[in-house]
């Protein structure tokens, strides 16, 4: 090792490879920070747009007639349902911005929630149609069926991703669905 100088770049004397372009030097980029990539699904969002443009004209065309003679305006019902369907697509926009694992923590808390507002349908539920099924919320009512839909949604999706393989065996699916 007395003759021999060791560099970073290798090897000096006659074991060191002759470079292809002795005057380029080879400059190391600095690696970038990986930014987590956001995309849709654009098939499920296309499907999306055309249904509720569909929804749109169904609306119209068994409404029109009747909006016409109310409110003198025969896209009034069209209108008023693709101002919700705008609010709901700026709601669905923000939600998929949001990260998914705090729908997670929050799974039970929001199914036993759910329980409670089905519970409070039978004591202080609007009837509507002879049947009671709206809990009124000062100026605005609704449907606990509809939380009840999404938190059963969230807690079966985050049991499952929280026993993994073990959900396929016939013991660890009795323990879970108690």
């Amino acid at each position: 090792m007395a003759g021999r100088v060791q560099t970073a770049a290798g090897p000096a004397g006659p074991n060191r490879r002759p470079a292809e372009y002795p005057d380029q030097r080879v400059q190391q980029t600095p690696k970038k920070k990986k930014k987590p990539r956001h995309f849709y699904d654009y098939s499920l969002l296309f499907c999306i747009i055309f249904l509720t443009a569909f929804g749109l004209v169904m609306i119209y065309s068994s409404s029109s007639y009747m909006a016409q003679l109310n409110f003198d305006d025969g896209t009034y019902f069209m209108m008023r349902q693709a101002k919700i369907a705008a609010g709901g697509f700026v709601l669905m926009l923000l939600i998929s911005k949001m990260d998914y694992h705090i729908f997670a923590r929050f799974s039970v808390a929001a199914y036993i929630m759910s329980y409670i507002l089905m519970i409070a349908v039978s004591f202080v539920g609007r009837e509507v149609n002879g049947k009671k099924r709206w809990l009124p919320l000062g100026p605005f009512s609704f449907q606990p069926t509809e939380f009840v839909k999404i938190a059963l949604i969230v807690l079966l999706a985050a049991v499952i991703t929280t026993m993994g393989m073990k959900i396929n065996k016939w013991r660890n699916m009795a323990i879970s669905s108690f």
